[in-house]
């Protein structure tokens, strides 16, 4: 492919974009608050305006039944995305499809009589609803992820795994 037809079909590609912005800037608002992704909780940090939204959550594993994070010292996570509001409303309640990548689970294995853990990193999208009331934002989603594989220190190689994904928040804006 050329040079000045590779630059015809990239700015082609571009004009819908450009003409997006030609409406003007968008309104943003931002959120802080607490969410939970599958057994992560944490502190949740979202930029939000009408048509979408990106978000990170940094907090830990909860010690749920199975979980041995506390056991090896990985209780640290983070996960964070993006979402697409429907009819573009972003700033108002609505529905929402969301990609979502971190840390989603910790896997448990028995090696050498010891019970050892391993963080997975893991993608996938969910579909929820945001519920909104002046300053305060909540939302819940359910989807599934997609888990990457891990060799355990026995040598044992784990593929990957499908999960199912629930997240939920409290967020205040600012």
């Amino acid at each position: 492919m050329s040079i000045r037809l590779t630059t015809c079909l990239l700015l082609m590609a571009l004009t819908p974009v450009a003409a997006a912005f030609e409406r003007g800037p968008l309104p943003e608002r931002g959120y802080a608050g607490v969410a939970v992704v599958n057994d992560v909780l944490g502190v949740q940090l979202e930029l939000a305006n009408p048509v979408g939204s990106v978000w990170v959550m940094v907090g830990g594993h909860l010690d749920v039944p199975g979980s041995a994070s506390f056991e090896r010292g990985r209780q640290t996570a983070f996960v964070g995305g993006f979402r697409f509001f429907s009819g573009g409303g972003g700033l108002r309640s609505s529905w929402y499809a969301s990609g979502v990548i971190g840390t989603l689970e910790v896997d448990t294995r028995r090696e050498d009589g010891d019970r050892k853990a391993y963080q997975r990193l893991g993608w996938g999208g969910t579909l929820g609803y945001q519920f909104l009331r002046g300053r305060f934002r909540s939302h819940v989603g359910l989807g599934a992820a997609y888990l990457e594989p891990y060799t355990a220190d026995d040598d044992t190689r784990v593929s990957r795994d499908y999960i199912p994904l629930i997240e939920a928040g409290l967020s205040i804006s600012f």
